[in-house]
């Protein structure tokens, strides 16, 4: 019986599809670790900057992407602004909405941390690093577009107040609306969180494991994926279910980013499809426009669970905001060749000197709008 159970966990165990499964747990569980760490050392930090320094537009579009870069949760970073507008911090919601917007930027530094885990690899570290600044290159030309528009005519503000007059204003909610305990987000964080109970709260601990965590499963699963994918006609098939044509990628990037109640997970998952050869970017980047729109709908979600205006219209300048983005990029193909050949060009200077990688994440996220604050 011992040996008869003995073979089936080790066949079990060899199986692709459940090494695949595995390692994917293993991945998020690590991701979500890294986010909780630095969650940890950072949350105070966040709060104490949008206190202190949310005066000028531009400063409190630099606030919302270092702290949401140092607490890896852009989450994090809307609910204190939503908290701070309900209690007449801000005057309106107009002087709120930049810290929001650098919020969805500083959230795309999970899947550049992540592409770094790709550098013992050589032959994939360049399009894994391709990759990751993909999503960043994505928020950054819809910001050059869509954040002059706000501070010049209070376009997503006034959108923002405009649906919400028409279709949420009188509305009363009876009940509560949570996401579910169960969900694979809420467990990865009790996970996470618990591992760092068990290690006397030392989040500088926990972040060396996550990242350790990080590094062996991306190694892992791009070996994997590449038993899995390119055997026979897996490749074509993965590619035409998932990546097959632009709006379905787009819609999957969305339902799947809802369904995980996380982009960070979607938006990294991408990471090693690219480094490995099975998709291409200019395929991948439908899915992570669709992950854009989907992190902000558990937002919206969460609050039309109680009649605040101010939550509620915070949350729909995120949707409109990542909506705009979308259509600007599906309507405007330049915008597509442009963030693609910025991110391949990204690739190739890490080809030749890894350590740009580093300094790339060192400086966009951290150096330059820490200066900013710094001299202001």
């Amino acid at each position: 019986m011992f040996g008869f159970m003995n073979t089936l966990v080790k066949t079990t165990l060899n199986h692709p599809v459940t090494r695949l499964v595995f390692i994917l747990f293993l991945f998020l569980f690590g991701l979500k670790l890294m986010t909780v760490s630095f969650l940890n050392l950072g949350g105070d930090l966040t709060e104490r900057l949008i206190l202190d320094y949310t005066t000028y537009p531009l400063m409190a579009l630099f606030i919302g992407i270092l702290g949401t870069a140092i607490t890896q949760s852009s989450s994090l970073t809307t609910s204190i602004v939503v908290g701070l507008v309900a209690t007449g911090f801000f005057p309106d919601i107009r002087s709120a909405v930049p810290i929001i917007l650098g919020a969805n930027i500083g959230t795309s530094v999970t899947s550049t941390i992540v592409s770094l885990g790709h550098i013992r690899q050589e032959g994939e570290f360049h399009k894994a690093f391709s990759a990751g600044t993909l999503h960043d290159f994505f928020n950054l030309l819809a910001l050059l577009v869509l954040f002059p528009l706000e501070l010049g005519f209070g376009f997503l503000s006034n959108s923002a107040t405009f649906l919400y007059e028409s279709f949420f204003s009188g509305l009363s909610f009876s009940s509560e609306i949570n996401s579910s305990s169960w969900s694979l987000s809420a467990i990865l964080k009790n996970m996470s969180s618990f591992l760092l109970q068990l290690l006397w709260s030392n989040a500088i601990v926990t972040l060396v494991l996550s990242f350790a965590i990080l590094f062996f499963s991306l190694r892992t699963l791009s070996q994997v994926l590449k038993t899995l994918i390119f055997n026979g006609s897996n490749k074509e098939r993965f590619q035409q279910r998932i990546f097959g044509t632009p709006y379905g990628s787009l819609f999957w990037g969305m339902g799947l980013t809802a369904l995980v109640q996380s982009s960070s997970i979607t938006t990294s998952l991408t990471v090693p499809l690219v480094a490995t050869n099975i998709v291409t970017l200019r395929k991948v980047l439908p899915f992570l426009m669709g992950a854009n729109i989907g992190t902000t709908l558990t937002a919206l979600i969460a609050s039309i669970s109680t009649p605040n205006e101010a939550s509620i219209t915070i949350a729909l300048c995120h949707v409109l905001y990542n909506t705009f983005a979308v259509i600007l990029f599906l309507t405007i193909p330049f915008f597509q060749t442009m963030a693609i050949g910025l991110s391949e060009a990204l690739g190739k200077m890490v080809k030749k000197q890894k350590w740009y990688g580093f300094a790339y994440v060192a400086v966009i996220f951290f150096f330059i709008p820490l200066a900013l604050i710094y001299f202001s």
